[in-house]
């Protein structure tokens, strides 16, 4: 898996290169941008507790529900649901949910959030999303049957989150700040039973933003807080989607998006990891944050070439922990070295946080997260 990741990150770099590319920079904008320093909130700092699941759920991204449920979501070798519920405490499987394939309640390829007690759960290529309400899996097990949303319309995304049970608001994939597409909304709302959207939305055929305008996002009684993987932003929304408060990391500058060749897609210039959705609670949302920029040109292949590449890019890793008014209000670190993190959890009434994380061996396992005294 390194190997290829680093075979295609090397092509890309190679293409632009012999390219000529014209560039422009695009950014999110609001009166009330608010810098995140550097020591507040106090940093907590904690160590990794790895811990032990049975082999056959090896490889997959991890969740922890009440510090007693296991969450293992697994597409790429599923044994033999892609979605599995499995109790710590008694060591037994509760139920699955998702075979592998484009039937009836199947899916292919997913991404999963956790968010208060319901498992978000996306596919992509299948256009489809669904939400499994966890305690429903306790009580009903097997028989227990999440709800599919079948999106007929392009213009959704990953990014998603139901409003309500007949309302679904998702991120707007389309959208770009200029580029000739600064007109298209930011955000399409959904009917959550139909998945048609309420209002028709203009497609973006000119320019994709791909993957330099990534975000995910929670939603609160507050409204919306959005998290920019490419940009050193997170931005807040009230319910009717208008801007009111930027957080800016201020030790990053913002990245350069580039056009090749009047090509649709976007590119640019370096990689930027800065936030994405962790997990949400009842009171508190998290985010992953690397915060690392990999330099353009030749020091950027340099980077990747680099024996130990994958641990540079979480040295200044942390979690940033938000309140339901979008207040930044926690903040964490590991001590020791951490790999491709993602999957939080967290536990308000214990206090107790796990992650997913790559090991020594670079497979994924369940960690808990171990505070400082």
């Amino acid at each position: 898996m390194r190997t290829l990741l680093i075979n295609c990150l090397l092509f890309v770099v190679a293409f632009l290169s012999a390219c000529t590319p014209k560039s422009e920079s695009h950014y999110p904008e609001c009166k009330n941008v608010v810098e995140i320093s550097e020591n507040e909130p106090a940093v907590e700092y904690f160590t990794l507790k790895k811990i032990d699941l049975p082999v056959k759920y090896a490889g997959g991204e991890y969740f922890v529900y009440n510090d007693s449920i296991a969450i293992i979501v697994n597409s790429k070798n599923p044994q033999s649901f892609i979605v599995t519920f499995y109790n710590l405490n008694t060591k037994e499987e509760i139920a699955g949910y998702f075979k592998k394939g484009n039937g009836p309640s199947e899916m292919l390829n997913v991404a999963a959030d956790l968010k208060r007690n319901y498992l978000y759960v996306s596919d992509y290529s299948l256009n489809t999303d669904t939400r499994v309400n966890i305690d429903s899996v306790l009580i009903k097990k097997n028989d227990y049957a999440p709800v599919f949303v079948h999106f007929d319309s392009s213009i959704r995304s990953d990014a998603f989150e139901y409003v309500a049970d007949d309302t679904i608001t998702a991120i707007n994939e389309w959208y770009m700040k200029g580029f000739g597409a600064s007109e298209l909304p930011e955000f399409v709302q959904y009917d959550a039973k139909t998945g048609e959207p309420f209002a028709e939305i203009e497609e973006n055929t000119d320019i994709y933003p791909g993957t330099p305008y990534g975000r995910s996002m929670a939603y609160t009684n507050a409204g919306y807080i959005v998290f920019w993987a490419r940009f050193p932003v997170v931005t807040v929304y009230d319910k009717s989607f208008k801007m009111t408060k930027i957080y800016k990391d201020p030790y990053y500058d913002f990245p350069k998006l580039t056009q090749v060749n009047n090509s649709p897609m976007l590119w640019e210039d370096g990689d930027s990891f800065f936030f994405n959705f962790g997990t949400q609670t009842n009171n508190f949302i998290f985010a992953n944050s690397p915060r690392f920029r990999v330099p353009s040109g030749n020091s950027k292949i340099e980077f990747y070439k680099s024996q130990d590449f994958a641990k540079k890019l979480y040295e200044k890793y942390e979690i940033f922990c938000f309140d339901n008014n979008f207040n930044l209000v926690r903040r964490f670190k590991p001590q020791n070295g951490i790999i491709y993190p993602h999957g939080i959890s967290y536990c308000e009434q214990s206090g107790n946080m796990y992650i997913t994380s790559m090991d020594e061996d670079e497979d994924y396992c369940l960690y808990k997260c171990i505070f400082e005294k």
